[in-house]
């Protein structure tokens, strides 16, 4: 039997968010690693400033899946528990950082 439309997209949606925070969270990783010296001479180094946007950048889009799997809309499209998941990507996450 052939599943509904809505809930193939209802799924897919919740699949490319989840691959998203795994994603974020390598990124993150990978950058905090890169971090350049914040402090040059007299002033802000200005890689500093462009390293720190981008962290910021990240960490945005990490709190935004949060929210996500802990919204209402994610109850709209499954009856899945948002968050019990979140907090199994989060702890993938942690695992693959190690």
């Amino acid at each position: 039997m052939d599943t509904d439309p809505y809930e193939r997209l209802a799924n897919a949606i919740i699949i490319q968010a989840a691959r998203d925070y795994l994603t974020a969270r390598r990124q993150l990783k990978r950058h905090l690693g890169n971090e350049p010296v914040r402090w040059r001479g007299t002033g802000e180094n200005p890689s500093w400033q462009k390293w720190d946007e981008k962290r910021k950048d990240i960490l945005t889009g990490i709190n935004e899946l949060h929210d996500f799997f802990h919204s209402e809309w994610f109850m709209t499209l499954s009856d899945a528990d948002g968050p019990a998941l979140f907090e199994r990507l989060r702890k993938e996450a942690d695992a693959r950082e190690r």
